[in-house]
């Protein structure tokens, strides 16, 4: 799977959340940030990155709301492994927790894990 020119320089090197708002101010957008405020270490230890999209369609992420997010849906977050593959795709808000789990049962994780 291609996941598009915007994101390639991520690939096999991060792991990326999308996070798909109609604007900053929707509850559930502000739910799901709040679910990665002040676990700074916890992403950085993931590599994880996070790019929000909003409905506004600003050139530099309208390829990816095009790709990930058709529909154009009110929420959408959706995690992408290191190897393009989308691992979440989610319309409701996903705890960190949950996100943190899938992350460090993927093969690649485990690995970095060991080093």
């Amino acid at each position: 799977m291609t996941i598009g020119n915007t994101l390639n320089k991520y690939l096999w090197e991060k792991r990326i959340i999308l996070i798909f708002s109609k604007h900053k101010d929707i509850s559930l957008f502000k739910e799901q940030k709040n679910q990665f405020s002040n676990l700074q270490d916890e992403t950085n230890e993931r590599d994880l990155v996070f790019i929000e999209i909003f409905k506004d369609k600003n050139a530099k992420y309208e390829s990816l709301q095009d790709k990930f997010n058709p529909n154009s849906s009110d929420f959408k977050i959706i995690l992408i492994g290191k190897d393009g593959g989308i691992k979440l795709n989610s319309s409701t808000v996903v705890t960190h927790e949950k996100i943190f789990s899938l992350i460090d049962s993927m093969p690649m994780r485990q690995m970095e894990m060991l080093q």
